[in-house]
C-alpha cells in the first residue's frame, strides 16, 4: 500500500512539474492603439494618462509575458 501510494505522489510532482515548467511570468503591461495595433507606451504603477492626448483613439491593454 505504502509503494502505491509513493509511486502515485511522484506521478503527481512529476506532473506539476511539467506545467511549472510551460508557466509564464507576467512582466509588464502596455497601451495599444487597437486600431493600428501599435503600443504607445508601457504602463506602470502610479502612471497618470492625460486624456486629451489619447481621445479618439480607440486603446486596448496588452499583457507581457515572459517567455512571450
Amino acid at each position: 500500500m505504502m509503494k502505491s501510494l509513493l509511486g502515485r505522489a511522484i506521478s503527481a510532482l512529476a506532473l506539476c512539474s511539467i506545467f511549472i515548467v510551460n508557466a509564464q511570468e507576467i512582466t509588464s503591461f502596455s497601451l495599444i492603439d487597437a486600431t493600428s495595433d501599435t503600443e504607445l507606451f508601457n504602463l506602470s504603477n502610479g502612471l497618470q494618462i492625460d486624456l486629451s492626448v489619447v481621445q479618439g483613439i480607440d486603446l486596448s491593454i496588452r499583457t507581457n509575458t515572459n517567455p512571450p
